[in-house]
């Protein structure tokens, strides 16, 4: 398992480590000497490993120099012929876009996130703030600022002796580089996955497990990156956390896959620094959750002792949050918003969010992690009532496969109080034969209490967001088990006369 500082690699966000290439690579098809603006596909080279195949093509210097520099802890990864993965690359001219300004600056947006990560990886390590200071000048690095922090350190032999030391550095430099290498090991790690897997076997999960394991996040399990897909007419085009495409995918190797991207793969932060990030969408719940007292239930961090070289954490190690967008808090009565947000109201207010909190469990659609035992969710049958093929009717695509169903409980943090959590899979196809055929697509119908959830799968570090578009009431969740209620859209705002009923509901103790 890798150190807790690994995951700094990921918010460095950048696969920093290349290669040198010569004659006869597969990636001289798609570049050749034209311009970033066209990817042919090209051709598969199963003799060699994925590190052989990077390290030896000019175009991911960058890449090569991250790789080398961490040496084995990744190297055995990319080059180990006895295990298939699947590795995403960032090429050298790749490297001028995402979150790094003009000026090589990290965006003021993901400072705050950026630094909290940084003192999550530090944490199981002997390291302090100071040290990544010390390391790249800045006490949240961008990318290039990791890159620049490996020349720095360029002089000093990539082979340990045994204990991380070199012979001849003085014990500063030592130090810093074993920070700038835990740094970028995490970051490159974040970019693989454990298994073989071409880009269209990328399109039935929205999911997947990396390489990277962070201590004290989700018990040390996978991190998890999130892959969604557009499609436009009959091309797919898949994305990784929202924001990195797969540009030229299935170069094959003899270990694996690898897929290029136009952009590093940013790692999530924290449930909690997650939402705080879009504030324009979820000001008012997180406001919230600050306003009760239930940042802690979101969010993880490393606290530094005053008095001490060590800290503890704080937070939660594995959470799924129904998140309530602002959108969400206008649709009520203006009365009852007014009251939420005044003293009266904080304890109903503070109830209403911890029945949005599902600790100790994280809750993705294709995979659920449950901190405190090893039970599996159910799964359940198809209906094929007549109500529900009636819906399945209305829908435009001309054949939808049942793949699956699972439907789970979910205690919440608001005591006695649950969650009815329904995930149901389907495969689409299209009619059309040979490349005229729209390939086809997998779709994820989430709801919760019988409302679909129209975000799901938002990653971070210790959990998971769903986002729903209205605020869930305990004390309207009647335990139903009417299982056509999910097929339908069932209002229950049911907020009106809530003067009469909902202060006596919720003046028990708070959980």
């Amino acid at each position: 398992m890798l150190p807790a500082l690994l995951l700094q690699l990921f918010i460095g966000g950048v696969s920093a480590a290349a290669l040198t290439l010569q004659i006869q690579n597969p990636f001289d098809s798609i570049f050749g000497n034209q311009p970033w603006k066209h990817y042919p596909k090209p051709h598969p080279n199963p003799e060699k490993t994925i590190y052989e195949t990077i390290v030896s093509d000019g175009r991911f210097t960058a890449l090569t120099k991250a790789i080398n520099f961490v040496g084995d802890d990744i190297i055995e990864v990319l080059n180990d012929a006895s295990h298939s993965i699947t590795f995403f690359a960032v090429p050298d001219t790749a490297l001028h876009h995402g979150r790094d300004d003009s000026e090589g600056e990290i965006h003021p947006t993901y400072r705050e996130d950026y630094g909290r990560l940084f003192d999550v990886a530090l944490a199981d390590s002997s390291y302090e703030r100071r040290d990544l200071v010390s390391a790249f000048g800045d006490p949240t690095p961008d990318f290039a600022s990791i890159i620049s922090a490996i020349d720095s350190v360029s002089d000093y032999s990539v082979a340990d002796d045994g204990d991380g030391d070199h012979d001849g550095d003085d014990d500063e430099r030592k130090r810093r580089r074993k920070v700038i290498k835990y740094i970028v090991n995490a970051v490159l790690q974040y970019h693989v996955l454990p298994f073989e897997a071409k880009a269209d076997g990328l399109l039935e999960n929205n999911t997947y497990p990396t390489h990277l394991k962070v201590p004290h996040a989700m018990g040390g399990h996978h991190q998890r990156v999130r892959v969604s897909h557009k499609y436009k007419k009959h091309k797919v085009k898949t994305f990784l956390n929202h924001h990195s495409k797969i540009v030229v995918p299935d170069v094959q190797a003899s270990n694996g896959y690898i897929h290029v991207i136009n952009h590093p793969i940013i790692p999530p932060g924290p449930v909690f620094q997650e939402l705080f990030l879009f504030q324009n969408y979820f000001s008012i719940f997180t406001s919230a959750l600050q306003r009760t007292g239930l940042t802690n239930d979101l969010d993880l961090r490393y606290k530094w002792d005053d008095d001490s070289d060590e800290g503890h954490f704080e937070g939660s190690p594995a959470v799924t949050v129904f998140a309530v967008p602002n959108k969400a808090f206008a649709k009520l009565p203006k009365r009852l918003q007014w009251y939420l947000f005044s003293p009266f109201g904080t304890n109903t207010l503070r109830k209403l969010l911890e029945y949005h909190i599902v600790p100790g469990i994280v809750a993705h659609t294709d995979h659920i992690y449950n901190r405190t035992a090893e039970d599996k969710p159910e799964v359940v049958k198809r209906c094929t009532c007549p109500a529900c093929a009636e819906n399945a009717l209305k829908k435009k695509h001309p054949h939808r496969e049942p793949i699956s169903a699972v439907q789970v409980t979910l205690d919440t943090r608001f005591t006695n109080h649950t969650l009815d959590w329904l995930v149901e899979r389907n495969k689409l196809t299209f009619p059309g034969h040979g490349k005229h055929r729209r390939p086809d697509e997998y779709e994820t119908n989430v709801y919760v209490n019988y409302h679909k959830i129209k975000m799901v799968d938002i990653v971070g570090l210790n959990g998971v967001i769903h986002v729903v578009d209205q605020i869930l009431c305990p004390w309207h969740h009647d335990g139903d088990d009417d299982h056509h209620h999910h097929h339908g859209d069932r209002d229950d705002d049911g907020w009106e006369g809530w003067e009469s009923w909902l202060p006596q509901l919720a003046a028990g103790p708070s959980s």
